[in-house]
């Protein structure tokens, strides 16, 4: 009995010493690219995800100066790396995968082909950083500053861009499909060919409107979208998939939105002055109470649209004549003024 109990002590021990062997010297491995990657500021291709496993209080990358370091494919993956610098720092195809990094520095750095999924960077500050190619599925930058980033053909779904600043960004081919934009400040932003089907660009109050004035949004996805009180001033959405998105209050006067498709499409009380609409398709799209004052429907596609209590003064119809209020002999206009265009353009 006794030598039993001894033989499976002696077996646990030697099972522990050489999980011991095996495993210390891995961590010591992990540690040494620690202390290189911050006194030397570089460390190409390190595995530094199993650092916080370790029992280290001499040294941390929280609040770390990393600044124009070399991380190129560093696995980063699950750290803590809040408020850490790594402005200017090389992060080429590097693994930021699943870190929290609240205000994290990351201006002008290099994380093109980065893998940022599920990544915690809110309030982070990524000011004119190359994010092109880059993985930032279900990633967290709300009130992050993104301003003239590069996030081209990035992987954006289910992003959560609160309140975030992307004005004058890249972000052509990127796919921001079911993205959290609310509030976002999109302003000059060039979006075309962008995905944004499902997103939520909506604003919860008149105040702080999701900005997407003078934004390209040519040939941009956007069914279904939540555009709700969201600003779209100026912007282009030539040839935009618009269908079945909500717009109603939106601001698009002189947005352009030739060819656009916006079949049952929400533009209740959407401000459309001097927009340009033609060929645009509306079919059974609600225009109800929208101002339309001298937009453009030349060859727009009308069948089924509501435009009941619209404001159509001075807009050019889709057979091409002018639209003039005229109450004394045609109070019903407006109501009617789907049947009637259909009358004059006999091809609808």
């Amino acid at each position: 009995m006794k030598s039993s109990i001894l033989r499976s002590i002696l077996l646990l021990l030697t099972v522990l010493t050489i999980l011991f062997v095996l495993v210390n010297p891995a961590y010591a491995f992990v540690k040494e690219d620690v202390y290189k990657l911050v006194e030397t500021q570089k460390c190409l291709g390190c595995d530094l995800s199993s650092y916080q496993k370790l029992s280290t209080g001499e040294i941390g990358l929280n609040h770390a100066n990393l600044q124009n370091s070399n991380c190129e494919r560093t696995n980063f993956r699950g750290l803590t790396l809040n408020g850490i610098n790594l402005s200017n720092a090389k992060l080429i195809k590097a693994n930021l995968s699943k870190v929290t990094a609240f205000g994290i520095n990351l201006r002008q750095a290099q994380l093109n082909k980065a893998d940022l999924n599920g990544a915690y960077l809110n309030q982070g500050d990524l000011t004119n950083a190359d994010l092109s190619y880059a993985n930032l599925q279900d990633a967290h930058l709300s009130q992050g500053n993104l301003t003239n980033a590069d996030l081209s053909h990035a992987d954006l779904r289910k992003a959560g861009l609160y309140q975030a600043k992307l004005k004058n960004a890249n972000l052509s081919g990127a796919n921001l499909s079911q993205a959290y934009l609310r509030e976002a400040n999109m302003r000059n932003a060039n979006l075309v060919q962008a995905n944004l089907s499902g997103a939520i660009l909506d604003s919860k109050n008149g105040k702080e409107k999701t900005d997407l004035r003078n934004a390209n949004l040519k040939e941009a996805l956007l069914t279904e979208a939540n555009l709700i009180n969201t600003d779209l001033s100026q912007s282009i959405l030539v040839n935009a998939n618009l269908s079945n998105s909500n717009l109603m209050l939106a601001r698009l006067n002189s947005a352009d939105l030739d060819r656009a498709n916006l079949t049952n499409s929400i533009l209740k009380q959407a401000d459309l002055r001097k927009a340009i609409l033609s060929n645009a398709v509306l079919v059974n799209a609600d225009l109800s109470n929208a101002d339309l004052r001298e937009a453009n429907l030349i060859g727009a596609k009308i069948d089924g649209t509501d435009l009941s209590n619209a404001n159509l003064k001075g807009a050019i119809l889709p057979d091409g004549s002018t639209y003039e209020s005229n109450s004394s002999d045609d109070v019903n206009f407006l109501e009617g003024i789907s049947e009637k265009i259909r009358q004059r353009v006999p091809h609808l």
